[in-house]
Order: structure tokens, then C-alpha cells, then sequence
């Protein structure tokens, strides 16, 4: 078992609850909800995350996450909300996650190659003395997962390599869990992911590099 903890910023894994320009949305202060008479505010679970745009007031936009499970009229945050009443425009869409929040992943390797690179000089004196002097020394892992499924498990995948594919660091630890680490490394990508299918099934063996941070 391997483990990898990452900060969600990109491909966000979206849940299927989305209202979209609806006029009937208000905002209570009491409990920091969204409520609503007419349209069906339900589908969201405790601990999932809403992005709302639309409202006047910018406290009320943005990421809020579920206190507890929506109900057909509210939703229930525990952001500091502001009252405002119904009739702008509102759009508001579920996600599983939210952007800038922490996330773990618990996998199976197939295969680890762990590489040490660097570059060497040798500098040779007139009386036939080297140096070697190395330069840019790093290490590297190339990580193939075990089997992914591509329905269940491959969007967790693809939030976590969009979230760092543009060289934010994350932590990769080869032989821990989140609940017992082994030796927790701080790294980030390099190179581009790789999804190969297994011949024709809905599974996948997922590859990456990732470079150790000094």
C-alpha cells in the first residue's frame, strides 16, 4: 500500500446536483443556509462542497461544504452567510470535494522504479589529477498503479494529477498509509501521466514520475 496526500485545485470531481440561473434562492444568516420554495435543493451529502455565483452580496458566493445532508428546500454550510433575499440569478453546483481543500489517496502499486540522476564533470589538472564534481543530483520514482477502475475510481485520478501538474508539490509516501506513515516524501510531477487500458475492460494501470523536493 502506498498513500498520497495532495491539496484539490483542478478537474474538481463534480457531483451530480447543479441548478442553474434560478431566481427562487435565498440566504439565511441563522444557520447559514441556502433555501429555496420551489426548487429541489436536495442531493448533496454532509462533508460535500456547493459553488455558488449569483449573489450580491460576495460572501454568499463561492465554496461553502455541507454541515449536514440538503434537504428538498436548504442547504445547510458552515461558511458565515449573510441574508439576502431571492431573485438574482443563482447558479450552484455540487462537487465531491472543494478547490484548496487536502485530500488523501490510499493505492496499490504495480511496479516503483526508484532513480538517482545527476550530472558529472571531471576536471583533469596538467599533472593528470581529476576531480569529479556532480551537478544537479535528484531522485525520481516512476509509479504504475495496480488495476484502476475507470468508472469508480479513475476521476479521483484525474483531480489529483490535474491538481498538480502544474508543479505543486504533494506528499508520496511508497510503503504508508495515511493512518501509518513510513516515510512521507515531499515531491512533485514531472513528465506526463500515463492511462493504459487492460486489453478491452473498463480498468486501467495509471504511470507518473515524481521528483523528490530537497
Amino acid at each position: 500500500m502506498a498513500s498520497i496526500t495532495y491539496t484539490a485545485k483542478r478537474s474538481i470531481i463534480k457531483r451530480p446536483f447543479v441548478l442553474t440561473n434560478a431566481n427562487d434562492i435565498s440566504v439565511s444568516d441563522v444557520d447559514n443556509s441556502f433555501n429555496s420554495v420551489t426548487s429541489d435543493l436536495s442531493g448533496l451529502l454532509a462533508s460535500e462542497w456547493v459553488y455558488v455565483t449569483g449573489f450580491l452580496t460576495a460572501a454568499n458566493n463561492g465554496w461553502h461544504q455541507l454541515t449536514i445532508d440538503a434537504v428538498t428546500g436548504k442547504i445547510t454550510t458552515d461558511s458565515i452567510l449573510v441574508t439576502e433575499i431571492a431573485g438574482e440569478l443563482i447558479t450552484l453546483q455540487g462537487y465531491l470535494h472543494g478547490e484548496g481543500e487536502q485530500y488523501n489517496l490510499e493505492i496499490s502499486l504495480r511496479a516503483t522504479d526508484y532513480i538517482e540522476q545527476e550530472r558529472k564533470f571531471i576536471n583533469e589538472s596538467i599533472s593528470g589529477i581529476e576531480e569529479e564534481i556532480l551537478h544537479n543530483w535528484k531522485e525520481t520514482y516512476s509509479v504504475t498503479t495496480s488495476k484502476v477502475d475507470e468508472v469508480t475510481e479513475k476521476m479521483y485520478w484525474v483531480e489529483f494529477l490535474h491538481s498538480v501538474r502544474a508543479g505543486e508539490s504533494f506528499t508520496f509516501d511508497e510503503f504508508g498509509t495515511i493512518a501509518v506513515p513510513n516515510n512521507p516524501l515531499s515531491v512533485k510531477l514531472v513528465g506526463v501521466p500515463k492511462y493504459s487500458r487492460i486489453q478491452n475492460a473498463r480498468e486501467l494501470y495509471i504511470s507518473f514520475t515524481v521528483k523528490v523536493l530537497t
